[in-house]
């Protein structure tokens, strides 16, 4: 009786401990897609994550430890710095990644952006990306005004702006909008005096994320604002491209409704 009870004892105290979680590998991130694979999917694969984390667009992210580079995961911080560069992943090693990796999720758990480190090296999302092809899409002053006045018949808030889907640029384009990995709205229109003008958002932009919701149709923009009432306010994110230099850079907007 005291050899079965000390088996049980160390069998609790083994189910009590945590797990040991193996490194992550490039199989284990085989077949990870940005807006289709999910939250589920990636803890399927991974396992439970160190920690979990949230910010105030709704967006959350997972952090993995490498066993293999032993990092600390509460030094993550609740605030993202930008769209899936976690504060969490600066090195307490001092190389600038250490051994943490992160996976970011909208606020319908689907996959936003990921950096993991794998057998010491940095691997993301974004590897082996072309640049965001610059695309222009002509609104023609009837539509404008129509626009408008959809917008002055409606008491729910608006955001303000026209947009058209980077699926819909024709097929060279939207080649090179998978070529680039990005899915999202093209701003080919913004209305004076409106929530959007005045948080700075501007014709030519790239919008992905409304509300901490990926968005890439008309109705996922229209399930995004449905909530949204008079008196709050909703952070969008869009890639913006500067014109003389070609670089791309990462824009928050906060429209106050």
């Amino acid at each position: 009786m005291k050899r079965l009870a000390l088996w049980l004892l160390g069998l609790s105290i083994l189910l009590a401990a945590p797990a040991v979680r193996a490194a992550i590998t490039d199989e284990a991130l085989r077949g990870f897609e940005k807006g289709k694979t999910s939250l589920a999917e990636v803890t399927a694969k991974l396992g439970d994550p160190a920690k979990t984390l949230a910010n105030e667009e709704g967006l959350k992210a997972i952090v993995y430890v490498d066993p293999a580079q032993p990092a600390d995961p509460d030094a993550a911080v609740t605030v993202f710095n930008d769209i899936g560069k976690l504060a969490s992943v600066a090195s307490q090693s001092g190389d600038g990644n250490g051994g943490l990796s992160s996976f970011v999720f909208d606020r319908q758990d689907r996959l936003v952006y990921w950096r993991a480190m794998v057998g010491g090296r940095l691997v993301t999302s974004e590897d082996g990306a072309e640049p965001i092809p610059n695309v222009t899409f002509d609104v023609s002053q009837h539509q404008s005004e129509v626009s408008a006045a959809q917008q002055a018949a409606t008491d729910r808030p608006r955001l303000g702006i026209q947009l058209a889907p980077t699926s819909s640029s024709g097929e060279v384009h939207r080649k090179e909008f998978e070529a680039a990995r990005f899915a999202g709205l093209v701003v080919v229109n913004v209305l004076k005096d409106s929530p959007a003008e005045r948080a700075g958002v501007k014709a030519g932009d790239y919008i992905y994320l409304i509300d901490g919701n990926l968005v890439v149709t008309f109705d996922e923009v229209a399930r995004a604002m449905a909530s949204v009432k008079k008196g709050e306010a909703v952070i969008i994110r869009a890639r913006r491209i500067d014109q003389a230099t070609r670089l791309v850079s990462e824009q928050i907007f906060h429209l106050q409704f």
